[in-house]
């Protein structure tokens, strides 16, 4: 027999996502569905002694959607109306309605299900999203500040859904409490690549020392930001900014106004503008652009050439 504290975990983490739980008597039943056979044994195999005879087997049926015009599988289960799961109900519904209660731990077996069931890797990025749909944003906030550690945040699904997305740099993390997927249908959601950017790693902020005093020299003229010493010298920001770090020379952009001239491609004199925001403002130029040509990493921009004022 299953001890029913590692069951009601499952079945919290299950309520965070899609599990639902319903009354049809005096006291409530469990269902659950997936479109993963083995995503829905696992699940049952916590409450398969909780199924009637007719449920030690889960069900498998299909569907027709009218939105995408195709047909779907689906496996489920339902376990009996038993009084050993109306305290998870009363924890989890008011008036028939699913939230968030205020007193809910958050440990591994919850946080592995709600995963599971409701969660998903963003492949391009590679950040976590637990979907919330159907919860109120007080609900969700109080779900972040939960997952505080792993630097939760809530962000916008429609006007009035709501998701949470957890990043990438906290993904390793949070893969690490929950444990690997215990079945192969969803290792999907486990293949995480860390970033990591080769001249850093592999070869140390030592791999650009023969640049180093040149961008020493022209980070100090003012001139330059990390942004166009990058640009300029072909070297990541990251390592730039470990550089700097280590010879303790102030790094973060500093807001410095500086004369502007513009010519002309046969070198006229056409104005002379107070910094690159006026020209932004004026002319709608983007103000990098231009602070390229002044920095000398490009020769023209928007067919004028762009020099600071001495």
């Amino acid at each position: 027999m299953i001890d029913f504290t590692i069951t009601q975990k499952i079945l919290e983490g299950c309520l965070l996502g899609d599990g639902h739980m319903e009354k049809q008597s005096k006291n409530p039943c469990f269902k659950y569905l997936s479109s993963s056979r083995q995503h829905t044994e696992f699940i049952h195999s916590y409450l398969k002694e909780y199924c009637t005879e007719n449920y030690q087997e889960i069900k498998r049926d299909e569907y027709f959607d009218k939105r995408t015009n195709k047909t779907y599988v689906r496996y489920w289960f339902r376990t009996k109306c038993l009084d050993i799961f109306n305290s998870v109900y009363y924890k989890f519904y008011l008036d028939k309605i699913k939230f968030i209660p205020k007193d809910l731990e958050i440990d591994k077996n919850v946080l592995l299900c709600w995963y599971i069931g409701d969660g998903e890797l963003e492949s391009k990025y590679g950040y976590i999203k637990l979907h919330t749909n159907s919860f109120k944003k007080e609900d969700v906030e109080f779900l972040c500040e939960k997952l505080k550690k792993y630097n939760a945040k809530p962000s916008y699904k429609t006007k009035e859904q709501y998701i949470i997305s957890i990043p990438r740099n906290k993904v390793k993390l949070f893969l690490e409490f929950i444990g690997d997927c215990p079945f192969s249908d969803y290792s999907h959601k486990w293949k995480f690549v860390e970033y990591k950017n080769k001249n850093i790693e592999v070869n140390g902020i030592n791999h650009y020392n023969n640049i180093y005093p040149e961008i020493e020299n022209d980070f100090k003229t003012g001139n330059y930001t990390v942004y166009t010493l990058h640009k300029k010298y072909n070297v990541p920001i990251k390592a730039i900014k470990n550089y700097l770090d280590n010879k303790n020379i102030k790094w973060e952009p500093i807001n410095i106004k500086k004369s502007i001239n513009q010519y002309d491609l046969e070198g006229n004199l056409i104005k002379e503008w107070v910094s690159g925001q006026e020209i932004k403002r004026y002319l709608n130029y983007n103000a990098s652009g231009i602070s390229e040509c002044c920095n000398g990493i490009r020769k023209k921009y928007k067919e004028f050439i762009w020099k600071f004022k001495n």
